[in-house]
């Protein structure tokens, strides 16, 4: 929208699936562009509560407590969803649905009588997307950049494309610092030699080859054993471990 508002045309590519979330993020772009058995659409919202209530009461767990206003706990998964609470969260998922059909509308220049009619959930592939208005056509990203630079007045050899450096979300980052972390902790202490040395006493007393004891030290302590190679050859080099 930010975009548009500045006269710079975007238009939306999209691959094996963009439904729901994907395509409420297309449906305002000047153009889109789907392949023919792209999954597209599922203009639908729903919500989902879980309560544990009914199994804890077949354990004998119970719970209690005071509360200072009628909703106080009412989101608790040890106790049975509030009437009252049900109602908000049922209006906060029409309130999602009743702006998506919108967005649609307005995205597509569409009464939003005719997106209810393909909307609740419906999923469509991108010729029925099509036949249906949600796109505007059938093609590749190579296809989709270079409707973007004709809506932008751009001659063929007069731009270039460039992709953003894909960045990791801050939970995976987070795993993989702590990960990184644990390993640290474990070359300090040896950890990780003593692993691999259990591993190959493990696997020489599993299958006992001489050649085994020539197998080198994985750094990680992983190994990889294909017992058709053990039948076929005794050799160093066919018995070789794979680290993965």
């Amino acid at each position: 929208t930010q975009l548009q508002a500045e006269d710079k045309p975007v238009v939306a590519s999209m691959a094996s699936q963009a439904a729901s979330g994907g395509y409420w993020i297309a449906m305002d772009a000047d153009t889109i562009l789907a392949y023919d058995a792209t999954i597209t659409g599922s203009i639908g919202v729903f919500g989902l509560w879980l309560s544990a209530s009914d199994g804890l009461d077949k354990l004998g767990i119970t719970t209690d407590g005071v509360g200072t206003t009628p909703i106080a706990g009412a989101l608790r998964p040890d106790r049975p969803l509030d009437d009252n609470m049900q109602r908000v969260l049922q209006s906060g998922v029409e309130h999602a649905y009743d702006s998506f059909i919108k967005g649609v509308a307005e995205g597509r220049d569409m009464p939003t009588e005719a997106v209810e009619a393909i909307a609740q959930g419906r999923v469509w592939s991108g010729e029925q997307a099509l036949e249906r208005g949600l796109i505007d056509g059938l093609g590749s990203l190579e296809m989709a950049t270079g409707r973007a630079a004709e809506l932008a007045g751009l001659e063929a050899d007069s731009y270039r494309v460039g992709y953003p450096p894909h960045e990791i979300p801050s939970l995976f980052g987070s795993l993989r610092f702590f990960s990184g972390r644990v390993l640290a902790l474990a070359d300090s202490v040896g950890l990780r030699d003593w692993i691999g040395a259990q591993a190959r006493a493990r696997l020489q007393a599993a299958h006992p080859v001489p050649a085994l004891a020539l197998w080198p030290a994985d750094p990680r302590g992983r190994y990889a054993l294909c017992d058709c190679v053990l039948r076929s050859a005794w050799t160093p080099e066919a018995l070789m471990p794979m680290a993965r």
